[in-house]
C-alpha cells in the first residue's frame, strides 16, 4: 500500500509539473500574453518605440511632410546653386592664368544742359484742384553732346581690363543723342488709409480684442506726379569695344546643375523632417492619450499535459 500511494504521489507531482511553464515558455507560445507589462517594465521602452513607429500618418501628416519637402527643397535649390557658382568660379581660378586687354577708342563728349521747366508733383484735396501750380516748377537736366563746328566733339579714352581666361574684344555701335523737351505728363494716384472698426463691444484700445472688425479704405486725396517728353535725336554713331574673358567655364550651366542637386537633397531632407516632426507629434499625443497600450489580449490557459502512467 505505501508503495502505491509513493506512486500516486509522485504521478500527481509530475502532473502538476507538466501543467506549470515557465514564463518564458509562456511567452513563447503566446507573444502577445503580459504585452503591457513587457512595455512597461522595460528599460529602454523598445517595445514601445516600436509600437508607435507604426503609427499611421493622417492628412495633417502628409502635408507636413509635403511642407517640409517644398521648404527643404527651396532651400536647398539656394544653397546648391550658391555652391555650384562657387565651384564654378573656383574652377575659372585654378585653371585660367590672368589675361590683360588694353583698348582705345573714340566718345562723345557729353555735357548737362538745363532743356526747360516742368511742373513740380503735389498733393491735392480732390480732384478739381488738379491744375499745375506755376509757382512749383522743376528743371530738367539731360546730358547732351557738345557741338563744335556743326559736328560731335569727340575725345579719346582708353582703358585696361584683367581677369581670368583669353581676353577677346568685341565691337558695338552705340547712338550719339541729341535730347530736347517737348512737354510733359502726369500721373494722378488716389492716396488711402484705412480704418479698422471692432464692434460688438470690444475694446478698440485692446489690439487683442475680439470682436467684429471691419476695415473701411478712406480716400485722403490725390499725388500728382510730372515727367519730361523728351525727343532723341540720333546725331549718328560711335564703335565702343568691350573686352570679354574666354575662361572655358559655363558658370550657367555649374549654377544651374548645383540648384537642381540642391532642389532634390533639399525636398528629400525637408521630408524626412516633416516626418519625423509629424511623428513625434502622433507620439505625444498617443502617449498623452494611452493609446500606446495595446489592447490587453485574453491569454488562454495552457492545456494540461495528460501525465505518463
Amino acid at each position: 500500500m505505501n508503495s502505491i500511494g509513493n506512486n500516486l504521489t509522485a504521478a500527481a507531482i509530475l502532473s502538476g509539473r507538466a501543467g506549470i511553464k515557465t514564463e518564458a515558455e509562456a511567452e513563447q507560445q503566446n507573444p502577445q500574453l503580459n504585452t503591457e507589462d513587457k512595455v512597461e517594465r522595460s528599460p529602454a521602452n523598445s517595445d514601445y518605440k516600436k509600437m508607435t513607429a507604426l503609427l499611421p500618418l493622417s492628412e495633417r501628416g502628409k502635408q507636413s511632410i509635403g511642407f517640409g519637402a517644398v521648404i527643404g527643397g527651396a532651400v536647398g535649390g539656394v544653397g546648391g546653386a550658391l555652391y555650384g557658382k562657387s565651384l564654378a568660379e573656383r574652377k575659372i581660378i585654378t585653371s585660367n592664368e590672368i589675361g590683360e586687354q588694353t583698348i582705345t577708342w573714340q566718345e562723345p563728349v557729353l555735357q548737362p544742359e538745363n532743356l526747360g521747366k516742368i511742373p513740380t508733383g503735389y498733393f491735392s484735396i480732390g480732384l478739381a484742384d488738379q491744375s499745375p501750380h506755376p509757382e512749383l516748377m522743376q528743371d530738367v537736366i539731360e546730358n547732351n553732346p557738345v557741338m563744335q563746328d556743326g559736328k560731335v566733339l569727340m575725345r579719346e579714352v582708353s582703358a585696361t581690363y584683367k581677369n581670368y581666361g583669353e581676353p577677346k574684344v568685341l565691337q558695338e555701335s552705340v547712338p550719339i543723342v541729341q535730347n530736347t523737351l517737348s512737354g510733359y505728363s502726369e500721373e494722378v494716384k488716389p492716396v488711402t488709409t484705412t480704418l479698422k472698426t471692432i464692434t460688438g463691444g470690444a475694446d478698440i484700445k485692446d489690439l487683442n480684442a475680439k470682436g467684429d472688425v471691419t476695415l473701411n479704405e478712406e480716400l485722403k486725396g490725390y499725388n500728382h506726379k510730372y515727367s519730361p517728353t523728351l525727343t532723341k535725336t540720333n546725331m549718328g554713331y560711335y564703335d565702343k569695344p568691350r573686352v570679354e574673358f574666354d575662361n572655358g567655364v559655363n558658370v550657367v550651366g555649374y549654377t544651374v546643375i548645383g540648384g537642381l542637386i540642391g532642389v532634390a537633397l533639399g525636398a528629400v531632407a525637408g521630408g524626412i523632417a516633416g516626418a519625423v516632426i509629424e511623428k513625434s507629434r502622433l507620439v505625444k499625443e498617443a502617449k498623452e492619450a494611452g493609446q500606446h497600450k495595446p489592447p490587453k489580449p485574453t491569454p488562454k490557459p495552457p492545456k494540461p499535459e495528460t501525465p505518463k502512467a
